[in-house]
């Protein structure tokens, strides 16, 4: 398989210690049915073999590429994947976490959703699961027309709707949209939504679409499980 010179899409994944899991997250990727993607794989200085699974993976698969870094932080970490996703050409820009699962038609919908409605930016529902994953919903072959939520409406919706949500990763932005210095700005909490509100104060809207298209995985060591230090408060 020959991966496009300019993707469609660039999918960004921070990856720190990830191995158990993280087999199971690029197989979901590598299983799109958008297949016009590079995935770059932005390992942070793990000390799992989680490299060494990266590596050996993107061997077999070219849409799949690695870069590595000391570790900096996931926020460091998603910008020095979009600047190679930039570089390579990608139009759009998703970001997925290296312990999460993506809908096989993940990339397909959101794509579709942002390019038709004109929005630069599509969403989708995610859902918290712990232990074994919940099955994906299932899609007709053409899947109900995306609802847009004009502005200001979307940002209300980020700020208060747990559908939207404040997370990068259920979502889909045109590439311009984004830059190294909006993601990387030294936050350690809330960093998503404080890039989702700079990118939603400039969009017209936001393309919904209403499936659950990302699970977030749930478990001792995630992000979301971690106590606030006190340089953070």
């Amino acid at each position: 398989m020959t991966p496009l010179a300019a993707p469609a899409v660039g999918v960004v994944m921070p990856v720190y210690n990830a191995a158990a899991f993280l087999p199971q997250s690029l197989a979901a990727l590598a299983a799109q049915s958008h297949r016009a993607f590079l995935c770059f794989l932005v390992d942070d200085g793990s000390s799992d073999g989680s490299a060494a699974l990266c590596r050996r993976f993107a061997a077999r698969d070219p849409r799949f590429r690695v870069l590595t870094q000391p570790q900096s932080g996931v926020s460091a970490a998603r910008a020095a994947g979009l600047a190679a996703a930039r570089q390579a050409g990608a139009a759009y820009i998703s970001f997925a976490d290296a312990d999460d699962l993506c809908h096989p038609r993940f990339l397909e919908v959101l794509l579709a959703a942002a390019q038709t409605t004109g929005c630069g930016a599509a969403c989708c529902r995610f859902v918290p699961f712990a232990g074994a994953p919940p099955l994906y919903d299932a899609l007709p072959e053409t899947p109900p027309p995306p609802r847009v939520l004009a502005a200001p409406a979307h940002r209300d919706a980020l700020l208060h709707d747990r559908r939207v949500d404040f997370s990068l990763c259920n979502k889909l932005y045109r590439a311009d949209l984004l830059s190294p210095a909006l993601l990387d700005t030294g936050y350690r909490y809330n960093e998503d939504l404080w890039a989702n509100w700079q990118i939603f104060s400039v969009l017209p809207g936001l393309a919904f679409c209403d499936f659950v298209g990302y699970l977030y995985r749930q478990h001792p060591d995630s992000a979301s499980h971690r106590p606030l230090l006190a340089q953070s408060l």
